[in-house]
């Protein structure tokens, strides 16, 4: 007896529709609920910006990482053990590599993935004339749970390519966003560019903005 296949249907609605209503949303950042220990240098009434100790010798190479995803389509997996069919999304992601050194600054890596992500077990690999996706799990059927999925994606695609692409023992690698899920990678730092909640109070915050080229704040 064959097993059931699990068939999908394409969602025709743009999968870009309400970006604006996100952006609109995170227009004003939200205070945050973690615990904050700002005195871990040094009194949080005496922070200012630390520059970095004498003799410290800047890296020769600096190695960029960074990924990119795009949401292709959404899609509905129809599982033929459910009765409702479970939401699911086909995205692109890609990642690379910047190198830039005392010859200048050029593309280093770049690599590719595509996959349809759903909660389904029953999740099919898409073929197409252009492309495939393979079938990867999500934890869940919602939209940040399927968002979160594929991020996993982009930053597992970065780790592999830094990894692979790093051959020098003096090197700073600079990867896109925290440095959650990428701790084991050695001389690297992690540049979050978009800020969703406010970490710091006022007066502490206020050192960031007078930060000089090379400088830090106080450990929190």
């Amino acid at each position: 007896m064959t097993a059931a296949v699990a068939e999908f249907t394409v969602d025709p609605w743009d999968p870009g529709y309400a970006a604006a209503l996100a952006v609109e949303a995170l227009a004003e950042l939200g205070p945050t609920s973690a615990e904050l220990v700002l005195d871990v240098e040094r009194d949080a009434a005496d922070w200012k910006p630390i520059d970095p100790p004498p003799g410290t010798e800047t890296p020769e190479v600096l190695l960029i990482a960074d990924g990119v995803r795009r949401i292709d389509a959404r899609v509905w997996v129809h599982d033929p053990s459910s009765p409702m069919p479970t939401p699911g999304i086909a995205a692109s992601f890609a990642a690379g590599i910047v190198e830039c050194g005392p010859a200048g600054a050029s593309l280093a890596a770049v690599e590719v993935g595509r996959a349809l992500f759903s909660a389904s077990a029953q999740t099919p690999e898409v073929k197409t004339p252009h492309a495939t996706y393979r079938a990867e799990r999500a934890s869940g059927p919602s939209m940040d749970e399927l968002s979160l999925a594929l991020q996993r994606q982009v930053t597992q695609l970065e780790v592999d390519l830094a990894v692979r692409h790093r051959s020098r023992g003096d090197d700073l690698l600079l990867v896109d966003g925290p440095l959650r899920g990428r701790t084991h990678l050695p001389r690297t730092v992690g540049y979050i560019k978009t800020h969703h909640a406010a970490y710091l109070p006022g007066p502490q915050s206020s050192v960031v903005s007078a930060l000089s080229p090379g400088q830090r704040t106080p450990s929190s």
